[in-house]
């Protein structure tokens, strides 16, 4: 069960994250996590990442595309 957890982790940070959307340049992804809206959690000064509420967030503006 733990090794599931592991593979599927509830909560990533910033280097994970960016890691899991190798199509998105390192510039334009910390355009994108600043954005407002941007599903994130602050901890301290440090932020989490919902690797699934990310997807949601990113299907929603599929149309739109990033700049």
């Amino acid at each position: 069960m733990m090794s599931d957890i592991s593979l599927n982790p509830l909560f990533v940070d910033s280097k994970t994250l960016q890691e899991m959307l190798p199509c998105i340049g390192r510039s334009k992804f910390y355009e994108l996590i600043h954005e407002p809206g941007f599903p994130k959690i602050a901890i301290g000064r440090k932020f989490i990442y919902d690797p699934e509420r990310v997807r949601e967030y990113l299907s929603s503006r599929q149309d739109e595309g990033i700049r």
